[in-house]
């Protein structure tokens, strides 16, 4: 779509719309809301708050490092997100325990705070994981009480693909640190 056509699309001048492009004036909320139709865009798709086209909602595969009576484990889990503007609700579906993770995306990361669901298990705590440049995997730490302790830390995985998920969290407990400069090649 051009300029002009555009700019008579969301019923403004395209000397007013290239204002708002280059970012001298931001558009009021009315013209906001017909640029996102315009582009067919959300609106924190608009303001930046959100990748266009990022879609987090359905099934994915996570797997958490832990441990269960001092033994190194990984928790694996299938969860389905609910994705509404920038928030994230992850609930297990299946896997070692039943529980729930309240997240926003914040510039590339979801983060947030997560609690079983399951009567009599005590873990929660909170997670943040860096989402990859296409959306389709994300990889971080959590921290929090679990099954073996007060306070834990670990790698945590999600991915769209389980065999993706698995390469992931296994190189990630690899490592001698928590410390991460560049992307694993096993994704």
């Amino acid at each position: 779509m051009s300029i002009p056509e555009l700019a008579q699309a969301i019923g403004v001048s395209p000397r007013q719309l290239m204002r708002y492009e280059a970012d001298e004036q931001g558009p009021p909320l009315p013209v906001s809301n017909r640029l996102c139709k315009s582009l067919d865009v959300s609106l924190d798709e608009l303001a930046g708050n959100r990748p266009i086209g990022l879609n987090l909602a359905g099934d994915w595969h996570a797997r958490w490092q832990t441990t269960r009576d001092g033994v190194p484990t990984v928790d694996a889990h299938t969860i389905t997100a609910a994705f509404a503007s920038t928030y994230v609700v992850f609930r297990a579906t299946s896997g070692d325990y039943a529980w729930r993770g309240d997240m926003k995306l914040t510039e590339g990361a979801i983060e947030g705070t997560y609690h079983s669901t399951d009567s009599g298990r005590r873990s929660r705590g909170v997670m943040r994981l860096t989402l990859s440049a296409h959306g389709d995997y994300a990889l971080g730490t959590w921290a929090g009480l679990w099954v073996d302790g007060i306070h834990g830390v670990g790698w945590g995985v999600i991915a769209r693909d389980e065999a993706v998920s698995d390469r992931l969290i296994k190189s990630l407990m690899d490592r001698d640190s928590y410390v991460l400069t560049e992307w694993p090649r096993e994704a």
